[in-house]
């Protein structure tokens, strides 16, 4: 009877995007880069948007900028690493600028824009196969038992995936939806299913 009621209950989830890269120009896709810390009491406001880490589900995509920004954000917690939150893989690309992709690849960096949705970079991932790798992400996180809170800290197109997967929203319209770093995106789980609370929250 606790185990059916448990399943009732209202899952919330907190999308924590991760902070600025140290250097912002680069296609970093899976490439172990640093971030450039804001200040520590940005982390505490955000941490006001989010809930205490001894009552929630902590999980972090593997990349040392989502590892360094959940550190700071919840120092001394252990966060969770699944590969499933990793970044889009933008193979050849990862390492230079969009400048130059448009200058030196300029037929493949178009073909890119129009359709990047299903397009991939050379060696690199589509957005459609990021949203294939997403697509069991919410149902799993259900199944995980006693917890009625999680804090993820992941990418901006993770967040932007996962939103168009609840709300049904075409993948080529989801570079519309701006994700800022160190910005909060509140999704709940509940009778009604996946519904989004709140996108591109920021502390005041």
């Amino acid at each position: 009877m606790q185990d059916a009621f448990a399943s009732l209950m209202t899952r919330r989830v907190w999308l924590v995007a991760h902070d600025h890269l140290h250097d912002e120009y680069l296609i970093a896709g899976t490439q172990q880069v640093a971030i450039r810390p804001s200040p520590r009491t940005l982390y505490e406001k955000v941490r006001l948007v989010t809930p205490e880490a001894e009552s929630a589900l902590l999980l972090a995509s593997p990349t040392r900028r989502a590892q360094q920004t959940a550190a700071r954000l919840i120092p001394n917690a252990i966060w969770e690493s699944l590969e499933t939150l990793s970044p889009q893989r933008f193979g050849e690309w990862e390492g230079r600028t969009w400048q130059d992709v448009r200058e030196q690849d300029p037929a493949r960096g178009e073909a890119y824009w129009n359709e990047y949705s299903r397009e991939r970079a050379p060696g690199g991932e589509s957005l459609q196969e990021v949203s294939e790798r997403l697509e069991h992400f919410l149902s799993g996180l259900l199944n995980r038992p006693r917890w009625d809170r999680c804090v993820i800290v992941t990418h901006p197109e993770i967040v932007r995936v996962l939103i168009c997967q609840i709300l049904e929203i075409r993948l080529q319209q989801s570079l519309k939806i701006s994700i800022e770093p160190l910005s909060t995106t509140a999704i709940s789980h509940s009778l009604l299913g996946w519904q989004v609370d709140g996108v591109n929250l920021m502390p005041q």
